[in-house]
């Protein structure tokens, strides 16, 4: 349970598209409301800046995300992001139409510079001596990829051979639709909790993620 609900609070995290305060773009000004959260994501080498420019309220493709997504765990397991409490996550305000709306750039920098910190501090740096294969997580999705360029197709393999993409992922059909809120909370959850059965021995149960497909996953006898 505790596991569940801590999923469901990094979705609300994900759709959340509120400021986080933090070198900047030269076409980002200094008092727009996500200045801080693209430097964050710049900084770590999440998102580029082609020519200097970041292109804040450019929409974003699943095929860009795939990318980004990729980069962003690699500054994660790098221990870019600091280890602090984070900002607590209000109840939304916004109807459901969020969960349609494409992302912008600019959104998607906020939503990932909050998820950094959050996963920086939920999920430990160093992995267990022995840690197994968590049965909670499915089975790894052969997404789409037609359409990629080589390195979207390496940062993609990257990406599965994580067990970061399962099903359900955007990342299934149609790279260059625009992410959507729902897409964008989707593919987030999933990397976390990939991520987390990397590095813990949870989550061991397959609550809300799908029929069970073996034992329960149990720590060595040395961890009990």
């Amino acid at each position: 349970m505790r596991y569940r609900v801590w999923l469901a609070a990094l979705a609300v995290a994900a759709a959340s598209t509120a400021a986080c305060a933090q070198t900047r773009p030269a076409d980002v000004p200094a008092n727009h409301w996500a200045a801080a959260a693209v430097t964050a994501v710049v900084d770590r080498q999440v998102m580029d800046t082609p020519s200097g420019r970041f292109g804040g309220n450019q929409t974003v493709s699943r095929a860009q995300l795939i990318t980004i997504l990729a980069q962003f765990t690699r500054s994660l397991k790098a221990g870019r992001w600091e280890d602090k409490q984070a900002a607590g996550v209000a109840p939304a305000t916004r109807n459901a139409a969020w969960r349609r709306q494409p992302v912008t750039r600019y959104e998607l920098a906020v939503v990932l510079a909050r998820m950094g910190s959050y996963t920086a501090r939920g999920i430990p740096v160093t992995a267990p001596s022995i840690v197994g294969e968590s049965v909670a997580i499915p089975p790894a999705l052969r997404p789409a990829g037609t359409g990629l360029t080589a390195a979207q197709r390496a940062d993609l393999d990257y990406l599965v051979r994580m067990r970061l993409i399962w099903s359900g992922s955007p990342f299934s059909a149609n790279l260059r639709a625009p992410v959507t809120g729902a897409d964008l909370s989707t593919a987030l959850v999933q990397l976390v909790a990939g991520l987390n059965a990397q590095v813990t021995d949870e989550p061991q149960i397959r609550e809300g993620l799908g029929p069970r497909r073996g034992p329960e996953l149990r720590p060595p006898a040395t961890q009990r």
